[in-house]
């Protein structure tokens, strides 16, 4: 399969130069297809396209004899490599409920290369995920990293990604049980690593006494997000709680928001636009399965987008170890929005 051609010199493309010549090159902008086109990739970054590029001395060739040649689908939202068997706990790694720490836990940590699900979403198209942890215990629920889902060990491309967290109803169950609540331990954590960053031996002290909410361990973890090192992902379907999304990024400039869910997003797209928050959302978020989802529609991307919002899709906690499924989600998204009436 084509993505698979692509997805097999991932890991190699990422120190050399590697041309693959004679393929029959599908891309996503003008020209589309490209009759015996030749792809050049140099340190895991296509380079060039077309039936005319250079190929340099130096470069790995890779002859495609006339097969498809494609862009690798990357999934924005995926929990390949960390779940393998959603029933059973020893294949589980997004969360640890048991634990002390939780946004200092670094998902990459429990990531699985050899992991049955990869080469499954690979032949699929899938080459590239973000695996996302789960909180469990607290709003937090760690670092989520980005992978390449190709051959071999050295999958991880970037550990610390991003930050995840919730709010919600899912937040507010973590925090005792109201969305005030879980507003509120987030908002305190990313203040009380603010105070950590300033003075730590202070802070683990606190004069004498005992550190503030957040342990020291976790006020570390979060001093890169709060000075917009790494990006914050909170889970947030609701009008009401993406307005408070919308809030935390008023009481922390420095933030790098990007909001996950967004089921009612619609109903505030000027306000995310103009807060300049991306959006994640699953594809087909229609029912009002949860009382945060009373809004939901199949028009939700689309008004999304049309507002100005840069929109992706992702596959949430719905077999989120299995991004090969993103493709036939999209698909279907495209098919709604076809039919007349699709919108509405």
């Amino acid at each position: 399969m084509a993505t698979a051609l692509m997805a097999s010199v991932a890991a190699s493309a990422l120190a050399q130069t590697i041309a693959i010549t004679n393929a029959q090159v599908y891309t996503v902008a003008k020209p589309g297809a490209i009759a015996g086109g030749t792809v050049l990739i140099r340190d895991g970054r296509i380079a060039a396209v077309g039936t005319d590029v250079a190929v340099p001395a130096d470069a790995k060739v890779i002859d495609a004899g006339g097969k498809p040649v494609t862009p690798g689908i990357f999934a924005p939202f995926a929990r390949v490599g960390i779940v393998e068997v959603d029933a059973v706990d020893e294949t589980n790694d997004v969360g640890a409920r048991g634990s002390v720490v939780q946004a200092a836990i670094t998902v990459a940590d429990g990531f699985n290369p050899t992991a049955t699900n990869i080469p499954v979403a690979r032949i699929e198209g899938v080459t590239r995920a973000v695996i996302a942890p789960e909180a469990t215990k607290d709003v937090f629920g760690g670092f989520g990293a980005i992978v390449s889902l190709g051959n071999g060990f050295n999958l991880i491309m970037r550990r610390e990604a991003f930050q995840f967290a919730v709010l919600g109803e899912e937040g507010a169950d973590l925090a005792g049980g109201s969305r005030g609540a879980a507003y509120r331990v987030l908002s305190n954590a990313l203040q009380e690593a603010e105070v950590y960053a300033e003075n730590r031996a202070r802070y683990r002290t606190n004069g004498g006494d005992r550190e503030g909410l957040t342990n020291h361990v976790d006020a570390d973890a979060l001093g890169p997000v709060v000075r917009g090192a790494v990006p914050l992902m909170v889970k947030a379907n609701s009008a009401a709680d993406l307005l408070q999304l919308i809030r935390l990024k008023q009481d922390f400039p420095k933030l790098r928001l990007i909001a996950l869910g967004a089921a009612e997003g619609w109903r505030v797209a000027d306000q995310l636009a103009a807060a300049k928050i991306p959006v994640i959302l699953y594809a087909l978020d229609n029912l009002p399965t949860q009382f945060e989802t009373l809004a939901a529609t199949f028009s939700n991307a689309g008004r999304l987008q049309r507002a100005g919002i840069v929109v992706t899709l992702g596959m949430l906690d719905r077999a989120a170890h299995q991004p090969r499924l993103l493709l036939q989600h999209a698909g279907n998204l495209v098919g709604i929005g076809r039919t007349p009436g699709g919108w509405a």
